[in-house]
């Protein structure tokens, strides 16, 4: 199930070999975007949508199977 992101902002710090695959991959869109700090590189997203494993993602999953519960079962 995907549920969009409400108004809270939700930032991603991705860094060490897996930027390093993504600058391999598709370097002309990312490359300008990516910051090292000490040797170590960082690259910083704003997610739209829900990401797997991250906290927000969790609670709108929730919210968002609830209310479709509710709907379904008439509570």
């Amino acid at each position: 199930m995907q549920a969009d992101m409400d108004d809270k902002v939700v930032h991603l710090r991705l860094h060490g070999n897996f930027v390093e695959e993504l600058v391999q991959t598709a370097s002309i869109l990312y490359r300008k975007y990516i910051q090292v700090m000490k040797v170590l590189p960082l690259l910083y997203l704003k997610l739209h949508k829900s990401l797997y494993g991250t906290l927000r993602a969790d609670n709108l999953f929730w919210k968002r199977l609830s209310s479709q519960l509710h709907v379904v079962f008439r509570f």
